[in-house]
């Protein structure tokens, strides 16, 4: 499960923005218990490609819900920088 969804960033002693229209985010790692589930999820260019970002968010998982993998990829579309992701 991924999603595709935009990225567009700065970086230190570049000027201007770097921007991936259709980054593919992968969540590579999820921690937690029934309080507060933190996953991590990274951009690649492409599924094969090389990883252009990382970030870390949190949540409470519902129980009686789906998996916790597909309760964070629904997390992370509830989000505005996410606001354009769609299923992949």
């Amino acid at each position: 499960m991924a999603i595709q969804s935009s990225i567009t960033e700065t970086r230190q002693h570049f000027s201007g923005k770097l921007v991936c229209s259709s980054a593919y985010w992968r969540i590579e790692q999820i921690i937690g218990n029934k309080q507060s589930l933190t996953f991590v999820v990274n951009a690649y260019a492409t599924d094969q490609g090389p990883m252009l970002h990382s970030d870390q968010f949190s949540f409470v998982p519902e129980l009686d819900g789906d998996n916790f993998i597909k309760q964070a990829y629904l997390h992370l579309k509830t989000l505005p920088e996410f606001a354009d992701a769609v299923d992949c």
